[in-house]
């Protein structure tokens, strides 16, 4: 990894003084890190968008960071942001709300969100199941009718 270190614009520079390296774990199945005085904690609450995708919570900022799972201001990109495990991306978002955040990075976007952000795209994720079951389910389709009277056989169906 070097020793590259990185700012909060991404354009490279310090970050407190801390390399790139020092922000940058291996995987992690949980656990706290710090960087500087910052805690960060470090979740796995089993698999959502990619295998080992992580929730990093900073208490004392009230941030929390989940990649690939909530878009603020967005619907999620082409097959449900192309995640690997749908049920667990689907979970997500309740799981994020367990933490005590007032922003939210969802990586990727440039928009930050919040909790109410969350809560837009269960929402939104919700109805999108509702109304893809009901465009798939079988439809009934209207009960036949049958004539008051019965049908009596006319020449063209009678035995030759």
């Amino acid at each position: 990894m070097g020793s590259a270190t990185t700012s909060s614009s991404g354009q490279g520079g310090q970050a407190r003084g801390l390399p790139r390296s020092a922000l940058l774990a291996p995987a992690v199945r949980g656990g706290q890190r710090t960087a500087g005085e910052d805690v960060l904690n470090l979740a796995y609450d089993g698999p959502n968008h990619s295998p080992g995708n992580i929730f990093i919570n900073l208490p004392a900022q009230r941030v929390l960071m989940l990649v690939d799972v909530v878009f603020p201001g967005w619907v999620p990109f082409a097959y449900l942001a192309e995640s690997q495990n749908i049920p667990g991306w689907l979970e997500a978002p309740a799981q994020a709300l367990n933490y005590p955040f007032d922003t939210y990075v969802g990586g990727h976007l440039t928009r930050l969100g919040t909790r109410n952000d969350v809560i837009i795209q269960q929402e939104y994720v919700t109805e999108l199941k509702v109304q893809a079951a009901n465009a798939i389910a079988p439809s009934t389709p209207p009960p036949c009718t049958r004539p008051s009277t019965p049908r009596t056989p006319g020449p063209s169906s009678a035995p030759t």
